[in-house]
């Protein structure tokens, strides 16, 4: 008779088991609830063998007199459970929280059937909140969200500065992947969006307002930053001022008794604190050319109008330095906006173009391939012209001529360059014209000029003898530089 092992009989196996352990009063776990960190099989392994692999890294540092940096070995899991948890109990809200994954560690979120899954950067696969422990499905990561909301205390909100823009083609030259060009382009609208809400309520829209405003800013930052400075240095000078008035009086009387005292010396130990005041605020007195000691409520009266008129001043220098670095971001948010603007519109313009030309392999067999040293020579060329000088070939948006220039244009798409239309009756002239054009190099060897002449002949014959007769200007041949695509050789 044949079992099936159903769910229900591996529940009773492992009820059995527990109590075969409990009875026995051995040590045993809970086979009936799995971890809450849901460690596979897989995991655990491969947590025993990285460890057993850094154990002996460290121990070889070691050996060799250097400190080990890591001890403990961390799965991919592991560094994943580490992150979301550092973010999920500083977040109050979803949105937050999956916004700070991923600016902080680059992990993106999704939401599909009622669950939740990761993926960490380096991935291209998502983790299912299941295989991460129970804490990190969507109901413990909303229960744990609404916990941090009511636990948080409410504050009344200060004005924060305003949110620079993201300049997204650096930081995915640095290695950020797809996930964070989709965050960043999201928060870049945020910011701008911000952006335009300030310079609207301020109505600072044109450009030389703005740099008016700014530069006002600056001027009132700078005359109110050396008021206050100028009224803190007098508050110090009224202090000290204050402290050797003090102690000058109190030591005074001491002083007297000094000099009447029969054992000056013993007297002068009993009272050397006092005599150290009196002598020191003599000196001070002597210092700065003060013969008649101010009354100490009069400096006081004074110490307390300096301190008001500073924090006035004060209050004119933080409102100018916070609405000065407003807007600076706001300007430098602008120039950034635009720029990426202008980049985007200069990439697709490049991008429709670079579609629209055509490739194709029998004009470009008739070409001699260059050198590895030629072609890098011409790459140097371009790259030090910014752009080409002469203009590529072409017809009917296919390439006939600077089959390596446009190689290289694509490579380095932040080039310049322009487009030569020329006019065909058959496929069999474009070969013809590309033979006759290559024929005037003069880099060829004998081999490839006799291959071109017999491939011109060909085409010429193929096309009924009506071989055409234009002047250099007219079929397209231009002058030699030092960015043609056969470099005239020495």
């Amino acid at each position: 008779m044949k079992h099936s092992s159903t769910a229900q009989t591996m529940r009773h196996l492992r009820v059995e088991v527990m109590e075969l352990c409990e009875g026995a009063g051995l040590y045993q776990i809970d086979l009936l609830n799995g971890s809450k960190e849901r460690v596979s099989e897989a995991e655990y392994w491969a947590r025993r063998r990285g460890q057993l692999k850094l154990d002996r890294e460290n121990a070889g540092l070691t050996a060799a007199g250097q400190q080990p940096r890591q001890k403990k070995f961390e799965t991919v899991k592991d560094t994943l459970r580490k992150q979301i948890s550092s973010v999920l109990y500083r977040t109050t809200s979803f949105e937050d929280f999956s916004d700070k994954l991923m600016q902080q560690y680059g992990i993106a979120v999704k939401e599909s059937r009622g669950q939740l899954s990761y993926l960490p950067t380096g991935r291209t696969k998502f983790i299912r909140a299941k295989h991460l422990g129970d804490k990190f499905d969507k109901a413990a990561v909303l229960a744990t969200l609404q916990a941090n909301a009511e636990r948080k205390p409410k504050v009344q909100s200060k004005p924060t500065n305003l949110a620079k823009l993201i300049d997204i083609q650096a930081k995915l030259t640095e290695g950020k992947g797809i996930g964070y060009e989709c965050w960043a382009k999201k928060f870049n609208l945020k910011a701008m969006s911000q952006t335009l809400i300030l310079l609207q309520k301020k109505d600072l829209l044109n450009e030389d307002d703005l740099n008016q405003r700014i530069a006002e800013l600056e001027t009132k930052y700078h005359d109110s930053l050396a008021v206050v400075k100028d009224l803190e240095g007098r508050m110090k000078a009224n202090k000290e001022l204050r402290y050797h008035v003090a102690a000058y009086a109190n030591a005074k009387s001491v002083a007297q008794q000094l000099k009447t005292a029969k054992r000056p010396a013993v007297f002068e130990e009993q009272h050397r604190a006092e005599l150290t005041a009196y002598r020191a605020a003599a000196a001070y007195f002597k210092a700065n050319d003060i013969t008649k000691l101010p009354s100490p409520k009069k400096l006081e009266a004074e110490y307390c109008a300096l301190a008001s008129e500073k924090a006035q001043f004060y209050e004119q220098y933080r409102e100018a330095k916070s609405e000065l670095l407003k807007l600076k971001d706001a300007k430098q948010n602008v120039a950034l906006f635009f720029r990426e603007e202008k980049q985007t519109q200069h990439r697709e313009r490049r991008s429709v173009r670079m579609i629209n030309l055509k490739i194709d392999p029998e004009f470009q067999n008739q070409i001699p391939p260059l050198t590895d040293d030629e072609y890098k020579q011409l790459e140097e060329n371009i790259l030090k012209e910014g752009k080409l000088l002469s203009p590529l070939i072409v017809w009917n948006n296919t390439l006939v001529d600077g089959h390596n220039r446009y190689a290289i244009l694509q490579k380095h798409p932040e080039i310049c360059f322009s487009t030569m239309p020329l006019r065909f009756e058959s496929r069999e002239e474009v070969l013809a014209w590309i033979c006759k054009n290559q024929l005037g190099r003069r880099n060829l060897t004998p081999e490839q000029k006799l291959f071109l002449i017999g491939k011109q002949y060909e085409a010429e014959k193929s096309s009924h003898g009506e071989a055409r007769k234009e002047s250099h200007d007219e079929n397209g041949r231009f002058h030699r530089s030092s960015q043609t695509d056969n470099p005239v050789k020495p």
